[in-house]
């Protein structure tokens, strides 16, 4: 590099340097959770193997070394789409748990209900994925499990063994009410095609939907598993 040119780069510890730094990494960042949200796109809509990293590329407007650049490979990239959207998960659990604190597991457990819908409506192709991904025994899958199925199973089943334990809630095994609601809460939301011929095209605002269908859905499984309805109405 010219001496003059070289004169005229900040320096890597100047106010400068720093500023310059720090938009290179907002930058990085915009185009990571880009080519993340693309990638969720294609994997929802072709599934693992009918996606490439050309595809995304091309469906963000970046070129593909640049994917590779972030994620270094397809796996790895999808791993990344999945770990941001459990992530993102775990967190409006969280918030459910921290709110419903002081109340007995079955309300726990409707509130928690409650939650979940909100996310898979909101979340329709990361909720496709998951729906089509556990179908094939792979390795994405043994990956899903270990690192966040079987974590938020273990969390359900507490929940559900609490509430039976106190007679609060039917015994009922717990993995057969988690996978029966989370069918439920997502057939409603990937069926949006179907829901507009039958209603002439006629759809609900999209968070009127939502809240619609959860107090629904929560409804009918709060009433359908509990031994004591009047403890959900005192809720």
């Amino acid at each position: 590099m010219p001496k003059e040119a070289a004169l005229e780069q900040p320096a890597a510890g100047s106010e400068q340097g720093q500023r310059e730094a720090g938009r290179t990494r907002r930058s990085a960042d915009i185009s990571k959770e880009r080519i993340l949200d693309a990638a969720l796109s294609e994997f929802a809509a072709y599934g693992y193997e009918g996606a490439t990293t050309a595809s995304i590329a091309r469906r963000v407007g970046v070129t593909q070394p640049l994917i590779h650049y972030h994620f270094g490979s397809k796996s790895a990239l999808w791993k990344a789409v999945a770990a941001r959207a459990f992530t993102q998960l775990g967190e409006r659990v969280t918030r459910s748990l921290e709110e419903s604190s002081e109340f007995d597991a079955l309300v726990v457990l409707r509130i928690l209900a409650r939650h979940v819908v909100g996310f898979i409506a909101e979340n329709r192709e990361f909720s496709r994925l998951m729906l089509t991904e556990p179908a094939f025994d792979t390795p994405r899958l043994d990956w899903l499990v270990e690192e966040h199925f079987r974590l938020i199973y273990e969390r359900c089943e507490r929940l559900c063994r609490a509430a039976q334990d106190v007679e609060l809630l039917k015994p009922i095994r717990p993995d057969h009410l988690m996978f029966a609601f989370l069918g439920a809460a997502s057939v409603y939301f990937d069926c949006e095609p179907l829901r507009k011929r039958l209603y002439h095209g006629r759809l609900d605002p999209p968070e009127e939907a939502i809240n619609a269908y959860a107090d629904a859905l929560v409804e009918l499984f709060a009433r359908g598993v509990s031994l004591r309805t009047q403890d959900l109405e005192d809720a």
